[in-house]
């Protein structure tokens, strides 16, 4: 039964045992496991991609090729390697040639043996160093790319915070503006509070000034209803005498205060002209002047 050797391991299995990856390298399943983590293929360095290692199905013939053949294929095989070959290239070189020397005679198997021998022991180191450097370039072209990455969020980050800025001077240029507006409205409010509280002072003088006209006219008036009243109970008594064919005395001395008459013209014009006068050191007021009687 043909085998494959792993080139992690360099042990041999069977086919359906192995896994291969995108780029065409196969491992044994233990070391798929073990190298799970890396991203990178462990023969080639590509990168491994999101697909899951693939099992491969062929069919195998005998090898029937000469040692002739097959040490041809080894030197065509050698002559392929470059710089940009990875360290396993070498690893497998040498155990090709090895497998070759098995074949060949004994002077032909020496010089085979001792190509491999100068392969693993000079080549060798000098590819592993190699391929170092190209993993180690690999990470650091991966860092680059990371800073670049991370460089274009910082700056767009600077542009984000130069339109906050901004922003917040513009809305601090409209808090101002709205102080300075509501302080001029605040000191407007002060203003009409003292020219209210001025005019009420005001409207409170003339308000009490009024009552105390009023008071004024109500004595005014009530003196004139006490003439009035004493006016229509001197025209009773004289209408009274008149019927009875007697005339009143007008002495002012008379005993009886029934009989004591006033000028009645002289005295309701005096009350009338003080009323009037009253009124219009008020104002516009409307009082009802009282009606002058007739004395019959």
């Amino acid at each position: 039964m043909t085998k494959i050797r792993c080139d992690i391991c360099h042990d041999c299995f069977s086919l359906d045992q192995f896994r291969f990856l995108f780029c065409g390298h196969g491992f044994c399943m233990s070391c798929l496991t073990k190298t799970r983590n890396q991203r990178v293929c462990a023969v080639c360095r590509s990168r491994k991609g999101g697909d899951e290692p693939r099992q491969i199905y062929a069919s195998f013939v005998e090898d029937d090729t000469t040692p002739e053949e097959k040490a041809r294929a080894v030197t065509a095989g050698l002559d392929k390697i470059d710089v940009t070959s990875p360290a396993t290239s070498i690893e497998r070189a040498g155990r090709k040639i090895k497998n070759v020397s098995r074949h060949v005679d004994e002077e032909t198997a020496r010089e085979l043996v001792e190509a491999a021998r100068n392969l693993e022991e000079r080549v060798l180191p000098l590819y592993s160093e190699l391929e170092l450097e190209q993993a180690e370039k690999t990470a650091l072209r991966e860092q680059v790319e990371d800073l670049k990455r991370r460089l274009g969020e910082m700056e767009t980050l600077d542009k984000q915070v130069i339109q906050l800025q901004k922003k917040i001077q513009d809305e601090r240029l409209k808090h101002e503006k709205a102080t300075a507006l509501g302080n001029e409205e605040r000191k407007h409010a002060i203003r009409e509070m003292d020219e209210n509280a001025r005019l009420n002072k005001v409207v409170q003088r003339q308000q009490r000034k009024l009552e105390a006209k009023e008071e004024e006219i109500q004595q005014v008036q009530n003196e004139v209803s006490e003439k009035e009243k004493k006016i229509g109970l001197l025209t009773r008594k004289l209408r009274a005498l008149s019927k009875q064919g007697k005339k009143p005395r007008l002495n002012p001395q008379d005993p009886d205060e029934s009989l004591q008459i006033e000028p009645v013209n002289d005295t309701h014009t005096t009350t009338r002209s003080s009323i009037q006068r009253t009124h219009n050191e008020v104002g516009n007021h409307e009082y009802p002047l009282p009606k002058r009687k007739r004395v019959q």
